[in-house]
């Protein structure tokens, strides 16, 4: 018998019997982003996306130990074993997407800038999210990589800070992230400046990279459960401001 199969057998009548006993069972080790509200929010721990992790994994039978590191340390660690899964989008074991992530360009009005495409923005000082080359596709990374003026900050706070104090011309956020921060870049500028959204991409819709196949199927058989009673409209009443649009389900 495939060892593929035999795996994915034994975790699952392990997680079952977990279920029937009323108890959580394995421990699942998940690396998620660092300090990313609303969607992760490190003290105390919770967010949108943190919690519909949490959510997931409990439904599996397991319990969930969720590690909020940088982008790039959530991918180190999967490659050395140290988590179960990490989140991303490409890998051998992926998940289905949970959540999507709208990502838009953010100017100033006072600014006057116009942008049609995303080449455009290589005339500008452009501030974006840790690893935004990666995920934003081949035309934003060949503008990153041809823009002496284009950097990517974490915590994403900084550039916030940098677009209302005029050091950068553009930022490059998902938009709940941006209107989020705004509240705390407050301390340090003055966030009541008109702004102009720019919608230039897709939605980006993460998945968990997993190291076990077995596990991976385990998580989608659970999200797919989970999804039923719609987390998402709770976890925006949860964490966003009344009225706010919807704009993270996958």
């Amino acid at each position: 018998m495939n060892r593929n199969i035999l795996r994915w057998a034994a975790v699952w009548v392990f997680l079952q019997l977990a279920v029937g006993l009323g108890a959580l069972g394995p421990v699942v080790r998940v690396a998620l982003g660092a300090n990313k509200p609303p969607y992760i929010i490190p003290d105390p721990p919770g967010g949108i996306e943190y919690d519909l992790v949490r959510l997931v994994v409990e439904g599996m039978g397991a319990t969930p130990d969720i590690a909020m590191v940088p982008n790039a340390r959530a991918q180190e660690m999967l490659r050395l074993g140290r988590v179960d899964a990490a989140f991303g989008q490409e890998g051998e074991f992926v998940s289905q997407p949970y959540i999507a992530y709208q990502n838009v360009v953010v100017t100033l009005q006072t600014r006057g800038i116009v942008l049609k495409t995303v080449a455009d923005l290589g005339d500008y000082r452009v501030t974006a999210f840790q690893n935004a080359r990666i995920f934003l596709g081949p035309s934003f990374r060949a503008m990153a990589d041809l823009n002496a003026d284009y950097r990517e900050v974490s915590p994403q706070l900084l550039a916030n800070q940098l677009l209302f104090s005029g050091r950068t011309d553009v930022v490059v956020s998902d938009i709940n992230i941006f209107t989020y921060l705004n509240a705390r870049a407050e301390e340090e500028v003055n966030v009541h400046q008109t702004v102009t959204i720019h919608r230039m991409f897709p939605p980006t819709r993460y998945s968990l990279v997993f190291r076990d196949p077995a596990l991976r199927d385990a998580f989608d058989a659970s999200l797919k459960r989970v999804l039923k009673s719609d987390p998402y409209t709770d976890l925006a009443r949860k964490y966003l401001p009344p009225g706010t649009q919807v704009t993270f389900r996958p």
